[in-house]
């Protein structure tokens, strides 16, 4: 009776303390590695998030670019009041037709300019307006331009930005910049001038923007701190020198690169400002010397 009675007792209280004691530390355990791999992938989610916007609107640049026509009866790139080339110019992308005529042929004016959504927050606006022009004297093929020969700056009819359809071309946007490279391998603010401000035709534009998370772009926006650091990431004229990067500047100043880059001005940005989760982009579009 007495062995029946032993081999049928219980868990004493000490055994359950320390059963619930080790089932409590492995809840604890699972609960914080299943908080960081949550928190590595809200990270990585972010990073993806960052890359996917720029990566569209770097291809919708490319596209864009690729079908520029540059033609001075065609002026692209007018000056705006500081004397700086204006991102915007024709191209060959097919826009609504208003002519089906077999003489006629798409013509786009596309602009690319910052600005603010409804919520205050700043986007890139891909400004268009759609054209036709019919196979006129006025608008044949032209000849390329010989590179030796000096460009007439162009003075285009000012375009009313508020007539022209506007697309939010890329949201999170903190900084952009862009800047054109000549033949002398210098690069300006001005399609028609060198650094030197002698009359030169670019033969490529650089453009770099950076880029933030919806997420950190709103806390930014809750701490006050999103107005001030698009003003430092802001980047003036490129300087004279053949090796401006704005992505470089921008990496600098954001602490992602410890070499400063030559002729920049740009100081570097502190505090607690979430920068893990900004990103910078940069790439150079050929221009075309003929499409037509």
């Amino acid at each position: 009776m007495s062995r029946h009675r032993q081999e049928s007792r219980g868990f004493t209280l000490v055994e359950l303390m320390v059963s619930i004691t080790i089932l409590t530390m492995i809840v604890i355990m699972f609960s914080q590695s299943l908080g960081s791999v949550s928190s590595i992938w809200g990270r990585a989610q972010e990073k993806m998030d960052n890359y996917a916007k720029a990566r569209t609107l770097l291809n919708r640049l490319q596209v864009d670019f690729q079908s520029l026509v540059p033609r001075e009866d065609l002026p692209n790139f007018g000056a705006q009041g500081n004397g700086e080339s204006v991102l915007g110019f024709y191209t060959l992308q097919r826009g609504f037709s208003s002519n089906s005529g077999g003489n006629s042929r798409p013509l786009s004016y596309v602009e690319y300019l910052p600005g603010n959504d409804e919520k205050g927050l700043s986007v890139l606006n891909r400004l268009n307006r759609p054209f036709d022009y019919a196979a006129s004297p006025d608008f044949l093929p032209a000849p390329t331009p010989d590179p030796g020969a000096t460009p007439t700056p162009p003075s285009p009819t000012p375009i009313d930005s508020g007539g022209l359809d506007h697309v939010t071309a890329l949201r999170g946007l903190l900084a952009f910049s862009y800047g054109f490279l000549h033949p002398d391998g210098q690069y300006s603010s001005n399609f028609y001038e060198n650094s030197s401000g002698q009359p030169s035709r670019a033969v490529a534009v650089t453009v770099g923007m950076v880029v933030v998370d919806n997420r950190t772009e709103e806390l930014l926006e809750k701490r006050g701190d999103l107005g001030k650091l698009s003003q430092d990431l802001s980047l003036s004229a490129p300087p004279s020198g053949s090796n401006w990067s704005p992505k470089a500047i921008w990496d600098y100043q954001l602490g992602l690169s410890a070499a400063r880059p030559a002729g920049s001005s740009a100081s570097r940005i502190t505090g607690n400002l979430l920068l893990d989760s900004v990103r910078t982009f940069e790439r150079t579009f050929p221009i075309p010397s003929s499409n037509l």
